[in-house]
């Protein structure tokens, strides 16, 4: 009468018309939430709403794919149009100002911000370029002072505990805040609080006590333990060949010919032209992204995100492109 199908986190009951309406649906959610020892999302299906209800699940399937998750055979053989990951064997490396353990598709639109080429991941066939965006995005330094790492802000959080907690003020913290703000020039820091000094007193300020409390904290300083960087890390990732992706800049006639192929049935299908040479890989994306959007604005987020997911669908795991003012030969994804 009734079947379950667990779809990565929500829970789908689906019930023969026949049987509707004596509670079965509810009762089935209520069993699987009690032995699942959880909630989870979940929702009766009609005939009607079956299609709906799959659309879902497909969009869940093709996630999970391409965030590299182990998805049933069982499952895959429900949605024959998703194409597989292939094998990733091309290095290839992302920076970020983050500190993370896996790719999250939700925080897409965090980092750079731009995503000029598309709805998606952006990684760079170069470690040294991805360490540049890494740095570009970081913003303030971290200091490293016996072995603790401290940014700006938690060196000034740290002083205003010290003096609500004993009404002493943490000289270390604030020099520590100076090392960073003058690049690790413990002398230029000195020069600027004897400066301050010197203007106070011009005007009949004597009470010196706290750049002179930080001025001795500065020349306390262990040298030898302290270093700075930028935060973040540099993340190395495999990805698929170059002969996979949607070249930016080529047209549709130079790309692979299972490219070619996937390409040119869906805008059959679709009604966009992309034969003639005329097409590149910037303007078939474009035309994916406007299928989505009627009023064909390149700049929705979501059409975009509907585009780069139907490549997906169609086999093509991405783009690839050259950046401006970045080398001709390093590619980026």
């Amino acid at each position: 009468m009734g079947w379950i199908g667990d779809s990565f986190g929500a829970t789908e009951v689906f019930v023969h018309p026949e049987y509707q309406k004596q509670g079965i649906g509810v009762e089935l959610l209520a069993q699987y939430d009690k032995q699942a020892g959880k909630p989870k999302l979940g929702g009766q299906s009609t005939t009607a709403g079956e299609n709906m209800r799959r659309a879902y699940h497909k969009k869940q399937v093709t996630e999970a794919l391409h965030e590299g998750k182990t998805v049933p055979e069982e499952v895959l053989k429900d949605y024959p149009g998703i194409q597989k990951p292939t094998t990733l064997k091309q290095p290839a490396w992302h920076g970020s100002p983050h500190i993370f353990d896996e790719f999250k598709l939700h925080n897409i639109g965090t980092g750079e911000g731009h995503q000029a080429y598309g709805w998606g991941l952006y990684f760079a066939g170069s470690k040294d370029v991805a360490g540049f965006y890494r740095d570009q995005l970081a913003g303030t330094d971290v200091v490293t002072y016996k072995g603790k790492e401290w940014d700006e802000i938690s060196l000034l959080e740290r002083a205003d505990e010290r003096l609500s907690e004993t009404g002493k003020k943490d000289f270390e913290a604030y020099a520590l805040v100076d090392y960073l703000s003058f690049k690790g020039d413990i002398q230029a820091a000195l020069r600027h609080y004897a400066k301050q000094i010197k203007d106070r007193s011009g005007v009949g300020i004597k009470s010196n006590s706290f750049q002179e409390g930080v001025m001795k904290a500065l020349m306390k300083l262990d040298t030898k333990q302290l270093s700075t960087k930028k935060p973040g890390r540099t993340y190395k990732v495999d990805i698929p060949e170059d002969s996979e992706f949607l070249d930016w800049d080529k047209p549709l006639e130079e790309m692979p010919e299972k490219t070619q192929k996937a390409i040119t049935a869906y805008a059959k299908e679709s009604g966009f032209p992309v034969g003639g040479g005329q097409y590149s890989g910037e303007k078939i994306y474009k035309e994916i992204v406007f299928q989505f959007d009627s009023k064909r604005k390149e700049s929705d987020p979501s059409a975009r995100e509907s585009a780069s997911r139907k490549l997906a669908e169609l086999g093509v795991p991405g783009l690839r492109f050259f950046r401006p003012r970045q080398p001709k030969q390093i590619r980026h994804y």
